[in-house]
């Protein structure tokens, strides 16, 4: 079962060229290896519970926030979609989300 997984996420990956930064962004640097990574990516958001990056808020065209910041308007999407079933078409964001295991 975990070969079939991994062969899924190989199939939707995609190796990126690295971004480093030269100057620390978060005040504790170990985690700017995050923003670097959801810039190398193209990412509009970080997602995260670390106070470092929050405290960052913005650094370049990422912008960092709380899981539930992401988790309410999602959840209101979904509940707009469960309400009108018979709604064709319905407008949804696209996240590109870099996330930190706890």
């Amino acid at each position: 079962m975990l070969n079939s997984v991994l062969k899924v996420i190989e199939l939707h990956s995609e190796i990126l060229k690295p971004v480093s930064f030269r100057v620390p962004v978060c005040s504790d640097p170990d985690d700017d290896k995050f923003l670097e990574a959801a810039i190398a990516a193209g990412a509009d958001y970080v997602v995260s519970g670390d106070k470092a990056l929050l405290n960052v808020k913005f650094h370049r065209e990422v912008e960092v926030l709380r899981p539930l910041e992401v988790a309410l308007p999602i959840g209101a999407e979904i509940a707009e979609v469960i309400s009108s079933p018979n709604r064709l078409e319905w407008k949804t964001r696209t996240l590109s989300l870099i996330t930190r295991a706890a």
